[in-house]
């Protein structure tokens, strides 16, 4: 039967640390920080649906401008609510597609994300850290 932690926590509480230990005793990590950086970097109904959101420049020279988007984010709930809506889903999908790549019989994995527990995924990990 395969193990499935979630862990999860604010800035500076170990969920790097936990997630090496376990990562180097074999188990597959799932590091939501950084595939998401790479998500956001990469997808491109992304890239559009937040040039049509915030603005061309929002990519500018094709790398994310993340002064401007943290800039639209913070500037009301509705438009974090807006962000949020459009990457999220992008990850969890990419995460889900990672997740496919282990037997579900015999695996362990572990997914370390600062937002873990807002979401209804959450619910479904046989272990829930949150350091």
């Amino acid at each position: 039967m395969a193990i499935k932690i979630g862990i999860t926590g604010g800035i500076g509480s170990g969920k790097s640390v936990v997630s090496h230990l376990l990562e180097v005793m074999g188990v597959p990590v799932y590091i939501s920080d950084e595939e998401s950086k790479k998500v956001v970097a990469t997808d491109p109904v992304i890239r559009k649906e937040l040039c049509d959101l915030v603005g061309e420049e929002v990519f500018s020279g094709g790398k994310l401008n993340k002064t401007l988007l943290a800039t639209y984010l913070f500037a009301s709930s509705t438009h974090a609510s807006q962000v949020n809506g459009i990457i999220h889903p992008r990850v969890k999908e990419h995460f889900r597609q990672w997740r496919k790549g282990f037997s579900l019989e015999n695996s362990h994995w572990l997914t370390s994300c600062g937002w873990l527990a807002n979401i209804r995924l959450f619910k479904r990990y046989s272990y829930k850290a949150f350091a």
